[in-house]
């Protein structure tokens, strides 16, 4: 089975190179998106569930102050918090099929 050599100064800075941009990549997704895609949903959630009927701190004028003001990117904001949950559920997926991928 072939593998990569490093025989010389050339292909080691070669491969330090890549290896560097690769966890450049894994950092941003395991450091950045990740974590505040994870903090995003939960706050939106908590949210969602104090405020809107039924919660606790529910009172009908915010409410419908609330859903007035997002109605023209209600939508959109429902895409995004999908996007964002299908993403986190993509990651720790990565993470359960090759543990310490991202380390998460």
């Amino acid at each position: 089975m072939p593998g990569i050599i490093i025989n010389n100064l050339e292909n080691e800075q070669v491969f330090t190179d890549y290896h560097q941009r690769r966890g450049e990549l894994r950092d941003a997704l395991r450091f950045g998106v990740y974590p505040n895609l994870k903090r995003a949903i939960a706050l939106y959630n908590s949210f969602v569930a104090d405020y809107g009927p039924n919660g606790p701190l529910y009172d009908k004028e915010i409410w419908d102050y609330y859903t007035t003001q997002i109605a023209p990117i209600a939508t959109v904001q429902s895409g995004m918090m999908a996007g964002a949950t299908a993403i986190v559920a993509a990651m720790e997926q990565v993470e359960a099929a090759a543990p310490g991928t991202f380390g998460i």
